[in-house]
């Protein structure tokens, strides 16, 4: 929760945070580029956030992220499957990659062991 001196008016509770971060593949930078509250990532909202960084000098080449129902949802979206995993980006129709954040990978298989 938050205080809003603007508005006033308190803000919150959330329930999730969607945040996007965009990294360097060769110089080593990362910074948070958008954030939305109990807000699920769409097609509409990536596409917008590979557009506005084309316009400012940034190739979006790959996309990881974790396996959530929110994200399930957005790979749906994009088309994305074992045997397609990129889409096309909207600026340089050239292919993003899509990848499936690792650490993740590993929690789910040990959820699942430890279920079975």
């Amino acid at each position: 929760m938050c205080y809003d001196k603007g508005n006033e008016q308190i803000l919150g509770p959330q329930k999730c945070v969607q945040v996007v971060m965009a990294r360097g593949l060769i110089q080593q930078w990362k910074q948070p580029i958008f954030y939305s509250f109990d807000t699920a990532m769409t097609k509409d909202i990536l596409m917008n956030i590979i557009s506005n960084l084309h316009h400012v000098g940034y190739e979006v080449v790959g996309l990881v992220s974790d396996m959530g129902p929110t994200n399930i949802g957005l790979w749906k979206a994009l088309n994305i499957k074992p045997t397609s995993p990129s889409f096309e980006n909207p600026e340089t129709k050239k292919r993003v990659h899509v990848f499936a954040d690792v650490p993740h990978l590993i929690k789910l298989m040990r959820n699942h062991f430890i279920d079975k």
